[in-house]
């Protein structure tokens, strides 16, 4: 269930850090969320039902929008939080790059 184009350390239990690329296939809310689902070790279709909800903290279409241009230069940071168990630290690059960093 590890996201494509992914690197993560860790041992069997789930990651704590995961880099990744986002793009036209996958915009960078979808990506975001199924990063996190793989360190929740959920499926990210159930990524409501175990407490993310990416719109809780951004609007996920402007976020897809801000990073779509790719000649952009635009980064974002994120805190995140799964119903109060885990932290996640998000940064999103203009390059297409994601890095989601478990803090919690």
């Amino acid at each position: 269930m590890t996201p494509s184009n992914s690197h993560f350390s860790g041992g069997p239990d789930p990651p704590r850090c995961i880099e990744r690329s986002y793009g036209a296939t996958t915009p960078p809310s979808l990506a975001i969320v199924q990063t996190i689902a793989v360190m929740e070790d959920v499926d990210p279709m159930d990524a409501r039902e175990f407490g993310l909800r990416l719109y809780d903290h951004v609007d996920p279409e402007a976020l897809d929008r801000l990073l779509e241009d790719p000649d952009g230069s635009a980064s974002v940071s994120l805190d995140l939080s799964v119903e109060n168990r885990s932290r996640y630290a998000v940064q999103l690059h203009e390059n297409g790059r994601l890095v989601v960093r478990k803090s919690g």
